[in-house]
C-alpha cells in the first residue's frame, strides 16, 4: 500500500520520527500504527499495556506478510479498542478513532476514513508505472555504476603498466649514467696515475744522477791532481739540480 511505501521512504530518509520522542524512527508497532526509536520501542514492548503488540523493524513491514495483512485488518483503534476508524490524521498518515482525533490529534488536519481510501486507491493506481519508471531507472544506474567500476579498474591496470615501464626506464637511465661516469673516472684515474708514474721515474733518474754526480766529486777531491781537476770542472758545473 501507499501507506507502507511511504513509511520505508519516511524512513530512509529520516523523515519517520519517533512517537515518544521526535527522533528518527525505525520500529513500528503493528498494532497501534506508530513508529519508534530504538529505545522507545523497547520501552513500547515490555510496558505491561502493550507487551503484546507486534514490533518489527521499518525496513521489514514490506517483506512480513502479516504487516500487510494488519494494516489491512485493522479496523478498531489500538488504543480505543471498541472504537471503530473513522478519520485520517493526513499529518501523521494514520487512521483514528474519534476519541483519538479530539485528544492526541486535536491540532491537526483530518479528513474521513472513506476519502482517504479514495485518495489511496487513486494513489495504488499510478503507483505501478511509477514503480516501473523508477525500477527502469535504478537498473540504468546499476548498469552505469558497473561499468564505472569496470573502467576504473582497466584505468587502474593501464597506470600500473605506465609507472612500472616509468620505473624501468628511470632505472635503466640511472645504469647507463653510472657506467658512463664510472668510465670517466676510470679515464681520469689513468691519466693521473701515468702522469704520476711519469714524474715518479724522472725523479728517479734525476736522483741517479745526482748521486753518481756526488760519488764523482767525491773521487775528484781524493784521487785527481789540482789540473784534471780544473779540467773537468767545466763539465761538472754543466749538471744542473
Amino acid at each position: 500500500m501507499v501507506q507502507i511505501f511511504n513509511l520505508l521512504e519516511s524512513e530512509q530518509t529520516e523523515r519517520l520520527k519517533c512517537m515518544g520522542c521526535n527522533r528518527a524512527a525505525h520500529f513500528r508497532c503493528m498494532k497501534c500504527s506508530e513508529n519508534y526509536c530504538a529505545s522507545h520501542a523497547e520501552f513500547h514492548q515490555k510496558s505491561r499495556a502493550t507487551h503484546d503488540h507486534n514490533i518489527i523493524a521499518v525496513k521489514d513491514v514490506a517483506k512480513n506478510i502479516h504487516s500487510l495483512s494488519a494494516v489491512r485488518e485493522q479496523e478498531y483503534c489500538g488504543v480505543h479498542t471498541t472504537r471503530s476508524l473513522e478519520l485520517y490524521c493526513l499529518e501523521c498518515d494514520k487512521a483514528l478513532c474519534s476519541l483519538c482525533c479530539i485528544t492526541q490529534h486535536r491540532t491537526h488536519s483530518t479528513c474521513s476514513v472513506a476519502n482517504a481510501a479514495q485518495r489511496a486507491k487513486r494513489e495504488l493506481v499510478e503507483l505501478g508505472p511509477k514503480a516501473g519508471e523508477k525500477m527502469s531507472v535504478e537498473k540504468q544506474k546499476v548498469i552505469a555504476l558497473r561499468k564505472m567500476a569496470n573502467e576504473v579498474q582497466i584505468d587502474h591496470e593501464k597506470a600500473k603498466r605506465s609507472l612500472k615501464e616509468f620505473s624501468n626506464r628511470m632505472i635503466q637511465n640511472i645504469k647507463t649514467r653510472e657506467d658512463e661516469l664510472l668510465a670517466q673516472l676510470n679515464a681520469k684515474k689513468a691519466a693521473l696515475t701515468k702522469t704520476i708514474n711519469g714524474k715518479i721515474e724522472q725523479t728517479e733518474d734525476k736522483l741517479k744522477m745526482v748521486k753518481q754526480t756526488k760519488e764523482f766529486a767525491g773521487k775528484i777531491q781524493k784521487n785527481w791532481s789540482e789540473v784534471e781537476i780544473l779540467n773537468v770542472r767545466k763539465q761538472v758545473n754543466k749538471v744542473k739540480f
